[in-house]
């Protein structure tokens, strides 16, 4: 899937390192975590009128709040998660993530300026699903929702 010693790990706007098995639903629900309000806003816009499915979105800024909701409110089909956030960064909360019975099975994507090498490296060896750069790829994500990045 990810060819780790070619030169495209550091071009593409997006890697995907697992299918992800959602689509069979008529509306997908994301939940995205980032400490920009401004991002999740932007991603959510994006999703909304240039995705060709229909979504359910709800974003969270604090990654406490955002715990507490996936363990006992919501669970989504899709986590989107960025990497630098204060307190949980999203390295620490992906791998909290993949030791919650009822959570771990959940394709999580990685959203993040941070995409050097070793973040990409890093996301797959926590079994993140796939890792977008921002700005987001629309295109690519939904390639990722479809199973038709191949």
């Amino acid at each position: 899937m990810l060819n780790l010693l070619s030169k495209e790990v550091y071009e593409p706007k997006y890697h995907i390192f697992k299918d992800a098995p959602i689509i069979d639903k008529d509306i997908i629900k994301i939940l995205m975590i980032d400490d920009s309000q401004k991002d999740i806003n932007i991603v959510h816009e994006l999703l909304q009128y240039e995705l060709n499915l229909k979504i359910e979105f709800v974003g969270y800024t604090n990654t406490k709040d955002a715990l507490y909701v996936l363990q006992n409110v919501y669970l989504p089909d899709v986590i989107m998660l960025d990497l630098s956030m204060p307190c949980i960064n999203g390295k620490m909360l992906l791998k909290h993530l993949k030791t919650i019975a009822k959570i771990k099975t959940i394709p999580i994507v990685i959203h993040s300026s941070m995409n050097n090498y070793e973040n990409i490296i890093k996301a797959n060896h926590l079994e993140a699903h796939a890792f977008f750069s921002k700005p987001l790829s629309v295109e690519g994500f939904e390639r990722f929702l479809l199973n038709s990045w191949q």
